[in-house]
């Protein structure tokens, strides 16, 4: 399980007036939140031309009436005594930016590093579904490199440079307009996934690897070759280079389609 946030939405503080009174406009001016009080409590939001009344959320929510009067939170007496009542205050109305909050329970949940972005709050998640690391580039040329895990690697655009992982890693092609990337480290158990390029009409054969794929031996290097006009021409083009790979070790099996 995961909880993130990542923004500090309102503000939201744990709030107290002590030591200071009230602002005008208040029931009393006394700073003592009452068990329950016939008119919510307020604070004025700064900056602002004019200060502005923010009303405190109590145990029952922010508003009140006779018959059902706001009530604030009880504490919990601290070893130095009684704490107080308290409410939540909110800096202001506004989502405000702020820091990421992250939480996790169970399965990984050693993997939540110390500080991290919202895309890691996502690679985590990704993980923990599906066994792998995802890694995207981007239409630029690219240096992505795999975790000591499986990855999910997509270099998008720009003849990319690829390094496989230690473990299972699946290259990810969206057209042949990802073509010219160059992976390392390319092993037998690592996969090359064309699912998005062979869902085009053109690719209409029930054997994919034999009709649109050509492994071919360039001196010590594997150049993975498919058809970019599926079952419109018989065309070859070279979409990734496999360093220090031998064509006759690899087959079928190495494909996603």
């Amino acid at each position: 399980m995961i909880t993130a946030a990542d923004s500090d939405a309102g503000g939201l503080q744990v709030f107290q007036y002590i030591p200071y009174n009230r602002p005008s406009g208040n029931l009393t001016s006394d700073p003592n939140l009452g068990d329950s009080e016939s008119q919510v409590p307020f604070i004025n939001v700064n900056p602002a031309p004019t200060n502005t009344g923010n009303f405190l959320d109590g145990s029952n929510g922010s508003t009140a009436s006779e018959e059902n009067p706001w009530q604030s939170f009880s504490s919990v007496d601290s070893i130095d005594g009684p704490m107080g009542n308290f409410a939540v205050a909110w800096t202001g109305t506004p989502d405000f930016p702020g820091s990421i909050v992250a939480k996790t329970y169970g399965m990984n949940a050693d993997l939540l590093p110390s500080t991290l972005d919202n895309t890691e709050i996502y690679n985590l998640m990704y993980q923990t579904l599906f066994g792998a690391t995802p890694i995207l580039g981007s239409s630029e040329i690219d240096e992505l490199t795999g975790t000591p895990g499986n990855n999910v690697m997509t270099g998008l655009l720009g003849s990319d440079s690829l390094t496989s992982g230690s473990q299972q890693d699946t290259f990810v092609y969206t057209s042949f307009r990802d073509r010219g990337d160059t992976i390392k480290n390319f092993d037998a158990i690592d996969l090359i996934d064309l699912s998005q390029i062979f869902v085009d009409s053109e690719y209409g054969s029930s054997t994919p690897f034999d009709s649109y794929v050509r492994l071919v031996q360039v001196g010590s290097h594997t150049e993975v070759q498919i058809n970019p006009v599926g079952d419109s021409g018989s065309i070859f083009r070279t979409l990734v280079t496999l360093e220090n790979v031998t064509a006759t070790d690899l087959g079928a099996s190495n494909f996603i389609f």
